[in-house]
C-alpha cells in the first residue's frame, strides 16, 4: 500500500467510531468515496419533487406522493440531528435514498413515490422504525416538535423543531 492508501486509511480510521471493538467507519465521511448524495442534497430533491406534484394536486397519487416525501424530508432533518444514534441502531434512511436530480414530470416523482413506499424498502423501514431510537421518540414527543407538525409541514430546519 503506497502513501496515498496509508493516508486514506488513517483518515478514514481517524474519523471511526468504535463499538465492542470493532470499527465502523463514518458513513458521513465515506459516503463521498460512495458517491452517496448528502441530506442537503437529498432535501433539495425532495422539495423539487413537492414543487412539482404541487402543480398538478388534483390527482390522487400526487396528494399522496406530496405527503410522502414531506414526510422523508423532515425524517431526513431528524436522522441529521440523531445521526449517531441511527447509525448505531442501522436505521439510516439518507444512506438508502438514490434520487434523480433532474426530474421533469410528475409520473417520474409518482414512481419514486411508489418506490420508496413500498413495504419492503429500506427506506420506509427507516422511517417507520427511527423512532425506536429513545432519543429520536422523546424528541418526536417534544411538544416543540408536535406544534412544527412534523408529518404535514417542511421541516427547513432544525431550529423549526428543537429539544427542549
Amino acid at each position: 500500500m503506497g502513501y496515498d492508501g496509508f493516508r486514506m486509511l488513517f483518515v478514514l480510521l481517524s474519523n471511526s467510531l468504535v463499538s465492542n471493538g470493532r470499527v465502523i467507519i463514518n458513513i458521513k465521511l465515506n459516503n463521498k468515496i460512495m458517491g452517496i448524495k448528502t441530506v442537503e442534497e437529498n432535501k433539495y430533491i425532495l422539495r423539487r419533487y413537492i414543487r412539482l406534484l404541487g402543480q398538478y394536486k388534483g390527482m390522487k397519487d400526487h396528494k399522496d406522493a406530496i405527503h410522502y416525501f414531506i414526510i422523508l424530508h423532515n425524517f431526513l432533518v431528524i436522522e441529521d440531528l440523531f445521526y449517531d444514534q441511527c447509525l448505531m441502531a442501522n436505521k439510516q434512511i439518507n444512506a438508502h435514498l438514490n434520487l434523480m436530480k433532474d426530474v421533469r414530470f410528475c409520473a417520474t416523482a409518482v414512481q419514486y413515490y411508489k418506490l420508496l413506499y413500498d413495504p419492503n424498502h429500506k427506506v420506509r423501514f427507516g422511517i417507520e422504525t427511527l423512532d425506536s431510537i429513545e432519543d429520536v421518540r422523546v424528541f418526536l414527543s417534544s411538544d416543540a416538535c408536535k406544534k412544527a407538525d412534523i408529518y404535514n409541514k417542511l421541516l427547513i430546519e432544525h431550529k423549526n423543531c428543537k429539544t427542549k
